[in-house]
């Protein structure tokens, strides 16, 4: 009998050490997986962030546009005011009629 309870003892340290060996691959297998997604994460935040700052770039680059637009239009306007006081001036001194208005 004692051979017996021998083997079933060596059985039972067999089973619990193999069960504790695939909880250990188990664990293992995870933790790469873990990892893995964790690096695949990472990488699509670097490129997001380097999309950000594209972006940043070229939203500076459009607002400085937008600034010298602006001022390109305020200065237009300010000739073509220019202008029409000129001819208005011309017309009250009898030079020029005042049809010659340019608009």
């Amino acid at each position: 009998m004692t051979s017996g309870k021998r083997s079933i003892k060596g059985i039972l340290i067999v089973a619990v050490l193999s069960g504790i060996a695939l909880a250990y691959l188990y664990l293992h297998s995870c933790s790469v997986r873990a990892t893995r997604e964790l690096a695949q994460i990472e990488r699509r935040h670097r490129l997001a962030a380097e999309r950000v700052e594209r972006q940043q770039v070229e939203l500076e680059r459009l607002k400085s546009f937008c600034r010298l637009e602006s001022l390109w239009v305020a200065n237009r306007e300010f000739e073509l005011a220019e202008r029409e006081l000129a001819v208005e001036s011309l017309a009250v001194a009898g030079v020029a009629s005042p049809k010659l208005i340019v608009r």
